[in-house]
């Protein structure tokens, strides 16, 4: 599963910083490679440290990742913008691994190809999806995409709370 973050974030900086959008490049790499650095720093160094579960991950996640879309949304300055973005992407680092592990244990051996080929068609359904409605969204209001993505990330909580196998 791809993370369903906006994908505003560069507009959502020029618009929030109130900068030209030309020579505006430097503060939106910063927010994006911090949210880059955030997610390979849980795929790569908390997810085998915490050796958590795959349901432990997508929840954990969740709620990591829509604490830092509130926060990003909230923020008025870069350095908010950077650390919130990155909190969120952090959330996003546990999600996408706990829901592929997790559908994968989900099957016996010989579905696991099958559920390869819905998760690698859902990761590739969302690279269309999640930038047209992220911009859709902004362009109604700039803090939508943000709020949107919460929700549907503590709906995902909730409900992974009370359905995903333990």
């Amino acid at each position: 599963m791809r993370r369903p973050r906006p994908t505003c974030i560069g507009f959502f900086v020029i618009d929030r910083l109130h900068l030209p959008p030309t020579g505006s490049e430097g503060p939106i790499a910063i927010v994006m490679m911090a949210g880059a650095v955030a997610t390979l720093g849980a795929q790569w160094g908390l997810i085998p440290r915490l050796k958590l579960n795959p349901r432990a991950l997508i929840l954990w996640g969740a709620l990591i990742a829509a604490a830092g879309l509130i926060g990003t949304m909230l923020s008025n300055e870069l350095y908010g913008i950077t650390i919130w973005f990155a909190v969120a992407s952090w959330g996003f680092g546990f999600t996408r691994p706990g829901f592929t592990a997790g559908a994968s244990l989900a099957v016996p051996l010989a579905e696991q190809g099958a559920v390869a080929g819905v998760i690698t068609s859902a990761n590739g359904i969302s690279y269309v999806l999640a930038p047209g409605i992220g911009i859709l969204l902004y362009g109604w209001h700039h803090d939508l995409p943000f709020a949107a993505w919460a929700l549907l990330l503590v709906m995902l909580a909730v409900v992974g709370q009370r359905s995903l196998a333990r």
